[in-house]
């Protein structure tokens, strides 16, 4: 298939993975009573009393948008948008936002490839909770990602669960 021919289709299916997941998988507390689930979560599993979330950043590599001149160029040296999270306990997003430059110029599409990626992993970390955190995607120390370093993890894993299970 084409690069062209992906670059048509791509789009419609990130909309309708966050249109249909959206409310289901992102969802930041409103009330007292759900932000203190939040710090018992933490306090429970990481040993952290009265953490309302993991806060952090990442530059989102991207191709130089046409006609952006230094706009999307990051202080890394390379072209980029930035993700900023919160998460729980669990590694599941309760609030993004992407900045898109300086300006908040926002080119849609790749606010859409990003809100998908996210709702895609809060479905996977919802409905598939015994993973190992290895099995999730990983980086090298320039933050590039290593292609299917979770495919080996995956396997270091399951040959680990099968062995605990023989005994």
């Amino acid at each position: 298939m084409g690069k062209e021919t992906i670059q048509k289709f791509v789009p419609d299916v990130a909309r309708a993975v966050v249109d249909e997941y959206a409310t289901e998988v992102i969802s930041l507390p409103t009330t007292n009573e759900g932000w203190l689930e939040v710090a018992g979560d933490f306090e429970a599993r990481w040993n952290l009393p009265h953490c309302l979330g993991g806060y952090d950043g990442k530059h989102i590599r991207l191709q130089k948008p046409n006609k952006s001149g230094s706009l999307y160029f990051n202080y890394k040296q390379f072209f980029s948008v930035v993700l900023m999270a919160l998460v729980d306990s669990k590694y599941q997003f309760l609030w993004i936002d992407c900045f898109l430059g300086q300006m908040r110029q926002e080119p849609d599409t790749v606010r859409l490839l990003i809100e998908a990626a996210v709702m895609l992993h809060n479905l996977i970390r919802k409905h598939y909770q015994a993973w190992d955190v290895r099995m999730l995607d990983q980086e090298d120390a320039q933050h590039n990602l290593i292609p299917r370093a979770w495919r080996t993890a995956a396997i270091t894993v399951r040959t680990s669960c099968d062995a605990a299970l023989l005994l």
